[in-house]
């Protein structure tokens, strides 16, 4: 994964991602960007305070069959790897039957002429199709006194 040396960096990563999987998501939905963004970062182009980042998606479609949610992530190259926020990994595990939780990766996100978006697989048992990378853990404690 390409990790931006600097917050700025990130923040311009991100917000591009997100832009462009909302002008995707208009473009193969119908739905307006400002209708289905709920990511903090909405704040950056909105300045109406609705963004969420505790929600553990980027955007919601509600359909009469079903409500999609979908989290952008994207990268300035193309390694193929995304770290999936606590938030996040909550909000694809506890989906209602009529609930869909997609991730659409913006690789090259920062050069139009190579720039390609990708909603990754799922559905499939576990994270097959996926490669855990590290094996990192949080842990909580209390300090003796």
């Amino acid at each position: 994964m390409v990790t931006p040396a600097h917050p700025e960096m990130k923040l311009v990563i991100g917000l591009a991602g997100e832009k462009i999987v909302g002008a995707w998501l208009h473009r193969h939905l119908g739905v307006p960007e400002q209708e289905s963004w709920r990511s903090s970062l909405r704040s950056h182009v909105y300045p109406d305070r609705v963004g969420d980042d505790r929600l553990g998606y980027d955007f919601r479609v509600g359909t009469p069959e079903r409500t999609l949610y979908f989290e952008a992530k994207a990268s300035a190259g193309a390694d193929g790897e995304i770290q999936l926020d606590e938030s996040e990994v909550e909000r694809a595990r506890t989906l209602k039957p009529d609930e869909t939780y997609i991730v659409v990766y913006v690789s090259h996100v920062l050069d139009g002429a190579r720039r390609r978006v990708t909603p990754l697989p799922n559905g499939a048992p576990g994270l097959a199709g996926y490669r855990l990378v590290g094996n990192a853990l949080r842990l909580r404690f209390t300090l003796p006194r």
